[in-house]
C-alpha cells in the first residue's frame, strides 16, 4: 500500500510539472502589471490616429498568440468608436509594437 501511494504521487508531480512546462504561454495568465501596459499601449496608440475624441481601454487584454494581446478601446467625443488594437509583447511585457484594427463606426451605418 505505502509502495503504490508514493507511485502515484510521482505520477501526480510528474503530470503536473508537465502541465506547467508544456503549457502554451497564450493560456498563460499574464500579471496585472503587464495587463495595465498593454491597456496604456493601446489607448496610446489610438490616441495616435486622426480620430477625435477621448480614448479608454475596456475590458482586460486577452492573448492572441504568445507574444501578442488584444486590448479593445472605446473612443468618446465628435467621433465615437470602437477599436481593437494588437500589442506585441516581449517576455517581460516591454510593448514592441501596436496595431489599431476599427471595430464599429457610428457614421458608417447613419443614415
Amino acid at each position: 500500500m505505502g509502495e503504490t501511494r508514493r507511485v502515484m504521487k510521482a505520477l501526480v508531480l510528474v503530470a503536473s510539472l508537465s502541465a506547467v512546462l508544456l503549457c502554451p504561454a497564450s493560456f498563460a495568465a499574464a500579471s496585472s502589471a503587464c495587463l495595465a501596459v498593454v491597456n496604456r499601449a493601446a489607448q496610446q496608440a489610438v490616441e495616435r490616429t486622426p480620430w477625435i475624441g477621448q480614448a479608454t481601454a475596456v475590458g482586460t487584454p486577452f492573448a492572441l498568440t504568445p507574444h501578442v494581446m488584444r486590448a479593445s478601446v472605446s473612443l468618446f467625443g465628435p467621433q465615437s468608436a470602437i477599436f481593437s488594437v494588437d500589442v506585441g509583447v516581449d517576455a517581460a511585457c516591454n510593448v514592441l509594437s501596436t496595431s489599431v484594427l476599427l471595430e464599429s463606426n457610428p457614421w458608417l451605418n447613419a443614415k
